[in-house]
């Protein structure tokens, strides 16, 4: 993943053994930086700062952001239960995809999301697009975020 398909507010996910709790959980993007000391470059070339729902200590329901190297951040895959519960409506199956619309106040803004039967992979325009992908083609068409909180819901 590059530090430049990030954007504020957008939902990845960890993998690193020391965070195991992390692992597979979406985390809310609230930033992402250059590593450097006195203007080099250090270590990996970028870290995202995120929010996190998960630990059950003091720096529970996002207080303070915490940061992983980039190495670390995956994308979480979409797949047909996400783009249902994200507003999109299933149009009709051909071959072995699945394929959604998303229509909100009645106007289309995708035609067409691919989503394979086989493996669960989730393609709009022949490339494969994961969650975060879709909220930044969501937010280039419509300028406004696509809602993704029933994915992301705070601890308490």
């Amino acid at each position: 993943m590059n530090a430049n398909e990030l954007r504020i507010g957008n939902l990845v996910t960890i993998s690193h053994k020391a965070v195991p709790e992390l692992n597979g959980h979406p985390i809310k993007v609230v930033g992402v930086y250059q590593n450097d000391i006195m203007g080099r470059k250090v270590g990996y070339t970028h870290s995202v700062l995120f929010e996190q729902n998960y630990y059950k200590d003091e720096y529970k329901n996002g207080e303070y952001p915490h940061t992983a190297f980039i190495k670390y951040i995956k994308p979480i895959p979409l797949t047909a239960e996400m783009l249902s519960e994200l507003g999109f409506h299933f149009d009709f199956e051909l071959n072995h995809e699945k394929v959604f619309s998303y229509n909100p106040d009645g106007r289309r803004i995708f035609s067409a999301v691919f989503c394979s039967k086989i493996d669960n992979t989730t393609t709009f325009k022949g490339r494969p697009i994961h969650l975060h992908d879709l909220q930044n083609i969501h937010f280039a068409l419509t300028g406004t975020e696509l809602d993704v909180s029933s994915l992301y819901k705070k601890t308490d």
